[in-house]
């Protein structure tokens, strides 16, 4: 079953979901890369910070912690049941997740524009610590104070499920609240003439939602102030053109969760996902590791995107 559009039912939609990770299996080995290949500070996987250690441990331990549960979801007597009760408990946890721990993280690089506020929202598998580089990565690149707002991480199989349970029931979590509640109070603040949104992964699907919320709750002028760029976007679908002032994808050839999301979806007939979309000849699905630091060099078709224009303060 290929890509479907993302108005269709959400049960063919799962199943389309299913098969586009299935096709592109290949590829998903590269989306973290290995440790020992990094040796810039700002990457997410370099050994060369104990935060970055305790981060991909702490993936790990996430990821060895669900391998019971799914023991448990192969067993047909329990399998019902027990898929029930995880969906709760994981409901459960992730507010109680966001609730816990501070969602927003402000950079301390980067200068205050009078006029501008500048948002990012993380994707999956992301602690608070990787949230904070990235917002420090983006803020030394563009020259703006970034504002992180945090979707949490409950490790790589369970932010997976929460990618493709978001996405085909398009139901919002409390990232979703969070976010949406930070966008519409920066946009409605009268001072303020431009917004702009970046999101990484699941923080694609994430801000897609807000968007489709704000177009319908909100005024032309108020949604006109608001840009929007992704990074390895794990959506289905991205409203707003003709309504928000700017949208750009990015997306690299060798990104597993790219190619299952905006790639997939940009072309397909019949599936709106407005924004112009920059494909990268590279691997990899970090943030800083392989999407900053070589989306914008010379001969890179983004290095001419109207993201671009903004490097260095501009």
């Amino acid at each position: 079953m290929p890509a479907i559009p993302f108005t269709d039912s959400p049960f063919r939609l799962l199943g389309g979901d299913l098969e586009l990770l299935v096709r592109h299996r290949f590829i998903a080995s590269q989306t973290i890369g290995l440790p020992c290949q990094s040796t810039e500070t700002t990457d997410e996987i370099s050994l060369s910070k104990w935060s970055n250690i305790f981060s991909l441990s702490l993936q790990l331990v996430l990821f060895l912690s669900t391998l019971p549960l799914i023991g448990l979801l192969c067993m047909p007597v329990f399998s019902v049941i027990t898929a029930v009760g995880l969906v709760g408990i994981y409901f459960a946890v992730n507010a109680w997740i966001v609730e816990m721990q501070q969602a927003r993280y402000q950079s301390q690089e980067g200068n205050d524009f009078q006029d501008e506020i500048w948002l990012y929202v993380n994707g999956i598998c992301c602690d608070q610590s990787w949230l904070g580089m990235n917002c420090e990565m983006l803020a030394r690149i563009f020259g703006r104070r970034i504002i992180g707002v945090y979707n949490p991480t409950l490790g790589p199989v369970l932010d997976l499920v929460d990618c493709i349970y978001q996405r085909c029931f398009t139901q919002g979590m409390e990232d979703f609240r969070q976010l949406y509640k930070t966008t519409i109070r920066e946009l409605l603040r009268p001072e303020i003439s431009k917004v702009v949104l970046i999101a990484h992964s699941q923080g694609g699907i994430i801000a897609s939602q807000v968007i489709d919320r704000l177009l319908v709750a909100e005024d032309e002028q108020t949604v006109r102030k608001l840009e929007v760029y992704t990074f390895g976007s794990a959506a289905n679908h991205f409203s707003g053109n003709g309504r928000i002032r700017h949208i750009e994808h990015f997306a690299n050839e060798g990104d597993f969760v790219a190619q299952t999301g905006v790639v997939a979806y940009k072309t397909l007939n019949g599936n709106r996902y407005d924004g112009t979309l920059y494909i990268n000849n590279a691997t990899g699905h970090l943030l800083n590791t392989h999407y900053l630091r070589s989306t914008f060099t010379d001969g890179n078709e983004a290095a001419s995107s109207r993201l671009a224009g903004y490097i260095g303060g501009r």
